[in-house]
């Protein structure tokens, strides 16, 4: 790997939120570090179960390829 190559820290995107990440200490590795018993999750961004792009918020999703997608440690927009 190169110096220039960026690690990825988290495969979610850094806007997606739960209650239970609230206590997390570290970027989420899985989605059971997402997920409550409630299973409810949010967009930061957006403020709302739906986010910017107009699709679903849930760990499936919220992921490297989406239009929206923020990566943890990337640059702020």
């Amino acid at each position: 790997m190169s110096p220039f190559e960026r690690i990825q820290i988290s495969p979610f995107c850094r806007e997606l939120r739960s209650k239970k990440m609230v206590f997390q200490t570290h970027p989420p590795q899985t989605s059971a570090d997402i997920l409550d018993g409630s299973g409810h999750t949010w967009c930061e961004a957006s403020q709302e179960t739906i986010a910017l792009d107009g699709e679903v918020c849930c760990p499936e999703a919220c992921q490297s390829g989406r239009a929206c997608f923020k990566p943890y440690g990337g640059p702020e927009v």
